[in-house]
């Protein structure tokens, strides 16, 4: 007969992040905490104090395979945020194409359309041809230098590219009309005074006379002295040019007389005793034969020298007179590149600048402000000066 005895058993339950908890209540004890609620307070005790890897195998909706719910939880949010980021850079990317879309512009230049007044002007950019008005390009950022039209009509200007669609508008000076032709003048002396002188078969009057708008070229004078002798001579007229013709009408060409020839670069006029007998505009005058005592004279220009000459007989005496240089002064606002008869000379200012005496063109250019043109006359006697003010048209 064996006997049984109650005993009592206290048993201790598994650790779980090495905290023991202690089994004692009955298991039919309603009021004793349930498994549920004891694995629950396992959980917040191992959440503040630490859990290792065999703690979590303690988590009751766990089976081996599974992944802890914190894992889960992080991963899908991962998951989710790179997936938005992806969506925005697809939507970045698509707006940036339809943005450019037909633009035909590179990314990072930006266009030039360039018009003009006249269309169809030549375009040159930094130097380079780049065709006729009117003309849209791509351009890299930065200045560029954009030459529209050619020879005097040409405008230049330095434009600075940001990118975008830029213009630029030219009206071109419209080139000024011929002026009708005038011809130029003829001046006949004789020795004596009081010689009848026909030109190309018309009777213009006696000498001496001065006569406008000849027409240019040659021409045949004829003059008359009081004898009815004829004497025949050719005379060259310029353009918007006076020429002079002497005659002796007491001389006989080839016997007593001669020609005289001078070459000059400004017309001169040719003086003896205080009368005129000539013009350097007239390619060669006759003259008694023997010496002379003879002034080359320009009043305008304030030069005057004189010089001796032996004509002989029958022959033509030549040589070439060159004037002195005069002195002239250059400057504009604010600067400019200075050309002088179709030459650059350098930039203003420009001081005491030796140059023959008589009339030049100077073009001041300046690459934002444009360009201007004037004439100058610069004279034997005191320095010349000019200036412009490129901010101002």
């Amino acid at each position: 007969m064996s006997t049984h005895s109650a005993t009592h058993h206290s048993s201790t339950s598994p650790s779980i992040g090495g905290v023991a908890r202690d089994q004692a209540a009955p298991s039919n004890d309603k009021a004793s905490l349930s498994e549920d609620a004891l694995t629950r307070l396992d959980i917040s005790r191992a959440l503040r104090e630490g859990f290792d890897d065999k703690s979590l195998a303690m988590f009751a909706s766990e089976t081996p395979g599974d992944e802890p719910w914190m894992a889960r939880y992080f991963s899908r949010r991962n998951i989710a945020v790179a997936a938005g980021i992806v969506v925005l850079s697809i939507g970045g990317l698509v707006a940036f194409w339809m943005l450019n879309r037909g633009t035909g512009t590179p990314s990072g230049s930006g266009s030039l359309t360039i018009t003009s007044e006249p269309s169809g002007s030549p375009v040159s950019i930094d130097g380079s041809s780049s065709g006729t008005t009117p003309l849209t390009i791509a351009l890299n950022p930065g200045d560029h230098l954009v030459e529209v039209g050619a020879g005097a009509q040409a405008r230049a200007q330095t434009l600075k590219i940001n990118g975008g669609s830029n213009l630029m508008h030219v009206a071109l000076a419209a080139l000024p009309a011929a002026a009708p032709s005038t011809g130029g003048g003829l001046q006949i002396a004789t020795e004596p005074a009081g010689a009848r002188v026909w030109i190309d078969g018309e009777a213009r009057g006696v000498s001496p006379l001065t006569i406008s708008n000849v027409a240019a070229g040659e021409h045949a004078v004829v003059v008359r002295g009081a004898s009815g002798d004829a004497i025949n001579r050719t005379v060259s007229v310029r353009e918007n040019a006076m020429a002079s013709l002497f005659v002796s009408m007491h001389a006989t060409p080839g016997v007593s007389s001669g020609w005289l020839a001078v070459r000059s670069p400004i017309p001169l006029q040719i003086v003896e005793n205080g009368a005129l007998v000539g013009s350097t505009e007239t390619r060669r005058i006759l003259l008694p034969a023997g010496p002379h005592e003879l002034e080359f004279v320009n009043s305008a220009l304030g030069y005057r020298a004189g010089r001796s000459v032996r004509i002989t007989p029958g022959q033509d005496t030549a040589f070439d007179l060159t004037p002195p240089k005069g002195t002239l002064s250059i400057n504009a606002l604010p600067w400019a590149e200075v050309w002088i008869d179709g030459q650059r000379i350098g930039d203003t200012p420009i001081g005491n600048l030796s140059i023959a005496i008589g009339q030049h063109e100077v073009l001041f250019r300046h690459p934002e402000l444009g360009e201007q043109r004037k004439s100058v006359i610069v004279g034997a006697q005191a320095p010349a000066r000019i200036g412009v003010d490129l901010k101002t048209p």
